[in-house]
């Protein structure tokens, strides 16, 4: 596997497999499930790749028609459309304009 260009955030990712089961150890916790439900806000949880692994319906219903099965693994940027997502092979993060931006900040200071 060939490095990645990268401009601000690191590029490697969790493959599938890992982030399936991720994202099951969450599920199966019913009390997690069951907090997001709650939430009134939105919420995901990511894992070190900064890929989501579990988030709440109402970041699902933000995502335009996205379900499920289509967010776990995928970046902040990735899953909401980011233009600048795109912007570099590596992905969401990994752009020059990723620097300025509020979410990748948050993430790196949370």
């Amino acid at each position: 596997m060939t490095e990645q260009e990268t401009f601000f955030a690191p590029a490697e990712r969790t493959d599938i497999e890992s982030g399936v089961k991720s994202h099951n150890l969450v599920y199966e916790h019913g009390y997690i499930k069951d907090l997001f439900m709650a939430m009134p806000d939105v919420a995901a949880v990511l894992n070190r790749e900064r890929q989501i692994v579990y988030c709440s319906d109402v970041l699902l219903c933000l995502l335009s028609g996205k379900d499920y099965f289509e967010v776990p693994g995928a970046r902040s940027g990735e899953a909401l459309s980011c233009i600048h997502s795109a912007g570099n092979e590596a992905g969401c993060g990994t752009s020059e304009h990723c620097r300025h931006c509020g979410a990748m900040n948050a993430i790196f200071r949370g």
